[in-house]
Formats: structure tokens, C-alpha cells, sequence
């Protein structure tokens, strides 16, 4: 079933399909939208950092069985648009991704 999702960048809309996923007992479509935003939405994400947290996100979606269906971002905050699986919490994705981050020393 389309649906239309509106960009706020480019002011257009676009039809996006919503599939449902199949496991042994269920049918299921799990949706989560993450906003990540900067302590005192200081803008220090430059399009590098932007990239580079794309790829690290990309890989850790994958290591936790979680598809990343969109990323952006400005240079105060990130979306992210994950499909999860109903044994996957939103909220340990999170935790995992904070807990596995690299820590200045």
C-alpha cells in the first residue's frame, strides 16, 4: 500500500511502498524514527561526520539485524529510519549504538 512522505529539503513528495515482513508466527512492518540532536544544538556535524556516521550506522544496523531504510541529517541533529524486527527493542539499538560509540580519551 503506497503512502506519500513529504521532504522538507526539496518540498516534494514522494510515494513510498510499505511491505510487510514475514516471520514464523507473524506478519509484521516495525517502523522507528530516531532524531539524534547535539547537547545545546551546537552544529558540529560537518558533511564528512555526516558520512562517516552514515557508514558506522549502516554497519551496526547490520552486526544487530536492523535495516537502515534512511539517514540525514543537518549539523545539529541526525534521522535515522529504521525497519526492526519485533524481537529487536528501539531502545537497545540505542543503548548498543551509545554503549559502542569511540570515547575521547
Amino acid at each position: 500500500m503506497p503512502t506519500r512522505k513529504w521532504n522538507r529539503a526539496t518540498g516534494l513528495v514522494k510515494e513510498v511502498k510499505l511491505f510487510m515482513r514475514a516471520s514464523h508466527h507473524c506478519v509484521y512492518s516495525i517502523k522507528c524514527y530516531l532524531v539524534l540532536v547535539t547537547k545545546y544544538r551546537n552544529r558540529c556535524f560537518t558533511d564528512e561526520v555526516l558520512l562517516r556516521l552514515e557508514s558506522i550506522f549502516t554497519e551496526q544496523c547490520a552486526k544487530w539485524g536492523v535495516e537502515l531504510l534512511e539517514f540525514s541529517g543537518e549539523s545539529d541533529h541526525v534521522h535515522l529510519m529504521l525497519d526492526l524486527h519485533p524481537s529487536v527493542a528501539p531502545l537497545e539499538v540505542l543503548k548498543e549504538y551509545i554503549n559502542n560509540q569511540d570515547r575521547p580519551t
